[in-house]
């Protein structure tokens, strides 16, 4: 999955407003309130800093309180006695309204991050949601590895990527225009001088990396797809990767792309650096000039011109970081544009996802047979179809078998069978009542399926076997009877020690491959489902394990619709009507004599 490279051409901001749309309408409200707050904080920034020069000139010139008449009303509305006083009552205004600044900044920042956490876990649930409501045939040939890195990592790049930078840029950009204007109006001159400086200093920097920033964002988000496929797919195969030494293989690939992604990382991180170490040089010895300029001005009114520094000063060192996180907001805005834009185009699956289905959905009413009427199915971005009219009935109750060598189609007639493709020409029929969207999940819920090979998470056995049902509601009863079903009992009882509640380990490594999928037939017997269905689910069972697994699906003969695909030929004794399938069409059909005696 990699970028594509004319997203750069976009702006960051587009990308931005973007993601906002992905929000919903309470979300969107929240952001507001983000904004009115940056906002906020913007003025009382301004304040922070005009409060600062009349403290300063009083301290400098206790007189100054009769020549101005702002201060002059303050002091007489008081009934205040004494100028020092007075300076006492306006230097704790001013630290109290430091500590009311301060207070109001981390509530700010407060605010921020929890709006962007929660935007995070919306937005990665939908995303899951809408990845889950797709059809079976979306993920074949998909690599399972990007749906987690979207999920877990990329969601929360592009919210930290834009909806964060751009309350950061809402926050500091008030916070810059608003010390301007006030600056501007103590000094227009020295004002547009200084200004002009910073937007001249910023915004060359700000073009000269622009396409850096772009070409490093696609990068990362690459080297991102590379470095999750090399890390999962190791970790995946590690039984194979350990029998066959090749550990250091897996590792020499990880290091060019785990190299390239921290050289990448840290260049944006300068880029987005680099102007605090030149704006900080030239600004302060701007201020060191304009000090000297107000004093050489002053004519000996010394009480003026520190209140003047003072102002600048402080209005400088409030300004300066303002300017710098502003400018590094922009850099990220940039950076993450290629990401935010491959995030953005998944959440065009959410058009065609399908609702998940209700846990509590009734099954499909099945009592009499399984029909497929002239289906036809060719997989996606192929031309030539799979299954080539395929029609057959397979009665309720039986059991019923399916050969041929691989890719002949068996295993896509099943997938047909179990709702998981929909053909593009033909029926599935349950008893008369055809198959569709509105009924696929009720067909299902009365289907056990056991895998060839039998996902098993590292949780308990008993919460394996109930997979998919929360522990709490775990019906212990129902995991014990299908554990007998399966042949596994005996070992679960007897030789673990915690019984039914010992860890199975990642993917089941605690386990032998036999006992992995008489787990994954017990998990499908767990709801003691009407239908049966073994794909290769005996493949990696020794001759006796078989023997005894086969043995007790024999005894839901005539119980259980039992659908089997098997390699193994001696596997498919005991059916009464066996498929044998050649390049997509029924080559023959009848019992096991008459498909396998030699002739």
């Amino acid at each position: 999955m990699r970028v594509n490279k004319k997203i750069v051409k976009h702006l960051p901001f587009k990308h931005s407003l973007k993601v906002i749309r992905l929000l919903d309408s309470r979300e969107r409200r929240r952001f507001v309130a983000v904004l009115f707050m940056a906002l906020l904080m913007g003025l009382v920034e301004i304040i922070g800093v005009g409060s600062i020069m009349p403290f300063i000139a009083v301290a400098a010139n206790p007189d100054t309180i009769f020549t101005t008449p702002v201060l002059n009303a303050v002091y007489n509305f008081f009934g205040f006695q004494s100028t020092r006083w007075f300076l006492v009552m306006l230097g704790t205004a001013m630290l109290f309204f430091v500590i009311i600044r301060n207070a109001f900044s981390a509530f700010l920042m407060y605010v921020k991050t929890r709006f962007v956490q929660v935007c995070r876990h919306t937005l990665a649930t939908r995303l899951f949601t809408a990845y889950l409501g797709q059809r079976y045939s979306y993920f074949l040939g998909k690599n399972s590895y990007e749906f987690g890195k979207n999920i877990n990592g990329e969601i929360i790049n592009m919210i930290n990527g834009t909806i964060l930078q751009m309350t950061e840029i809402t926050t500091y950009g008030v916070q810059i225009i608003l010390l301007a204007v006030f600056l501007f109006v103590v000094d227009p001159v020295s004002s547009i001088v200084i200004s002009a400086l910073i937007l001249i200093i910023y915004s060359g920097i700000l073009i000269s990396t622009k396409r850096k920033l772009s070409k490093l964002g696609i990068e990362r988000f690459d080297l991102m797809t590379t470095l999750s496929r090399s890390t999962n797919e190791v970790f995946w195969g590690i039984k194979a990767a350990k029998i066959t030494g090749t550990e250091k293989v897996f590792v020499n690939s990880f290091i060019p792309s785990s190299r390239k992604y921290s050289k990448n990382v840290a260049a944006e991180e300068v880029i987005g650096s680099l102007p605090k170490y030149v704006l900080e040089s030239i600004g302060f010895s701007a201020i060191i000039l304009f000090i000297i300029f107000l004093t050489l001005r002053s004519s000996g009114n010394f009480s003026a011109t520190i209140s003047a520094i003072s102002l600048y000063a402080y209005a400088g060192y409030r300004l300066l970081p303002s300017v710098q996180q502003f400018f590094r907001s922009l850099t990220k805005l940039k950076y993450s544009a290629p990401g935010t834009e491959k995030i953005i185009q998944e959440f065009e699956l959410e058009k065609n996802a399908m609702s998940l289905p209700d846990e509590n959905i009734k099954p499909l009413p099945f009592a009499s047979s399984i029909k497929l009427e002239g289906i036809f199915y060719t997989y996606p971005n192929k031309t030539e179809p799979v299954l080539k009219d395929i029609s057959l009935e397979i009665k309720a109750k039986s059991i019923v078998g399916f050969c041929g060598t691989t890719g002949s189609g068996k295993t896509t007639t099943i997938d047909v069978i179990l709702g998981l493709l929909i053909p593009q020409q033909g029926r599935l029929i349950i008893d008369g009542t055809e198959i569709n969207d509105s009924n696929r999940n009720a067909w299902q819920k009365n289907i056990g399926y056991v895998p060839q090979s039998v996902y098993l998470s590292n949780t308990s056995i008993k919460e394996n076997i109930a997979f998919g049902v929360p522990a709490d509601k775990i019906d212990e009863e129902a995991v014990k009877r299908a554990a007998e079903m399966a042949q596994i009992h005996g070992f679960i009882a007897n030789e673990l020690k915690d019984g039914y509640d010992t860890k199975v380990g990642e993917r089941g490594v605690c386990l032998s491959g036999g006992q992995q999928q008489r787990i994954g037939i017990a998990r499908a017997l767990y709801t003691n489902p009407p239908v049966l269905v073994l794909d290769e689910a005996t493949s990696a069972l020794d001759g006796q394990t078989e023997s005894d697994v086969m043995e007790a699906i024999d005894n839901l003969a005539g119980q259980k619709t039992i659908i089997i695909i098997a390699h193994r030929i001696s596997t498919l004794k005991k059916c009464s009507v066996i498929y044998k399938i050649t390049g997509g069409r029924i080559e023959r059909h009848g019992t096991y004599d008459e498909i396998f005696s030699e002739t």
